[in-house]
């Protein structure tokens, strides 16, 4: 679902983001991405087609995390015209001096497309 900072006053400190990552004001908006009651969390998030690409393309994805990770955050690519795809796995590791409850900007590497 798609919520605001704001939606989340009076929650438990560093379980919720209190800023946009890409704003930097609580008026900004993120996605909350909750997993299943199993455990498990699989969404897909759907792009408008880039009309073109080059060497240097890459995907910005900034994660906000208050809790422990268990998984992998995958960027597929598809091209319109065709029926294969491939995946770009994006390292999600925090280093020792990282902090939860901070937002973590992670970069897929998407490259030079023949097409769209």
């Amino acid at each position: 679902s798609v919520a605001s900072p704001q939606d989340f006053k009076g929650t438990k400190a560093g379980a919720m983001p209190v800023t946009d990552h890409s704003v930097g004001r609580p008026e900004g908006h993120f996605l909350l991405l909750n997993p299943s009651p199993a455990g498990k969390c699989e969404h897909q998030i759907i792009s408008p087609v880039l009309p073109r690409s080059n060497r240097e393309c890459t995907l910005q994805v900034a994660l906000y995390e208050a809790g422990p990770t268990a998984g992998d955050l995958t960027v597929q690519i598809k091209p319109v015209m065709s029926e294969l795809a491939f995946h770009s796995e994006v390292p999600t590791r925090r280093n020792q001096d990282d902090h939860r409850g901070e937002w973590k900007v992670l970069n897929a590497v998407i490259g030079q497309m023949e097409e769209p």
